[in-house]
C-alpha cells in the first residue's frame, strides 16, 4: 500500500458507544449505534451488552461490537463475562485511500486495561469491511 498525501477527512466520536464501569445500565439488554456515511454507503458501528449472568450471580458483562451496512454485518469485538463493557469509537476515516472506512476502536473488558484498534478496509478478508492492523494495548 503506497501512501497518497493529501487531506484526510476524519469524524471524531467524543462519547462511548458503552461504559459499564463509569455509566452502569439501567436496561439490560444494553444497545448503542453510531451511524455514518461514506462515499454515499451508509454504516452503522453497533455495541450490545448483556450480563453474563444473574444479578445473584454476577458474572459480569458479555459484549459483542459490530460494523454493519445494509443487510451485511461484521463482528469486530467480543467479550465474555467482562468485569466492564467498555467500547469507544475514536474515529473513522478513509485512511487508506480505498473510499471505504477505516476505525479506530477502544474495547476494554475491566476498566484499567483498554486496547485500541486500528481497523483497515484495505486489508479486509473477502466478505469483511475491515482488518485489525495494529494494536495497542495500556492498563494493569
Amino acid at each position: 500500500m503506497k501512501i497518497q498525501s493529501g487531506a484526510l477527512l476524519v469524524k471524531e466520536f467524543p462519547k462511548a458507544l458503552v461504559n459499564t464501569f463509569n455509566f452502569p445500565p439501567k436496561q439490560i439488554p444494553l444497545t448503542s449505534s453510531r451511524n455514518f456515511e461514506l462515499n454515499g454507503l451508509k454504516y452503522r458501528l453497533s455495541s450490545a451488552v448483556q450480563s453474563a449472568g444473574s444479578k445473584q450471580e454476577n458474572l459480569g458483562w458479555n459484549m459483542q461490537v459490530y460494523l454493519k451496512q445494509e443487510r451485511k454485518k461484521q463482528l469486530l469485538c467480543s467479550y465474555h463475562k467482562a468485569d466492564d463493557a467498555i467500547a469507544a469509537l475514536w474515529l473513522i476515516a478513509d485512511i487508506d485511500r480505498d473510499g471505504r472506512p477505516d476505525l479506530l476502536l477502544s474495547t476494554a473488558s475491566h476498566h484499567a486495561a483498554v486496547t485500541t484498534t486500528l481497523y483497515l478496509s484495505s486489508r479486509a478478508s473477502p466478505g469483511a469491511f475491515v482488518k485489525a492492523v495494529a494494536r495497542f494495548s495500556q492498563g494493569d
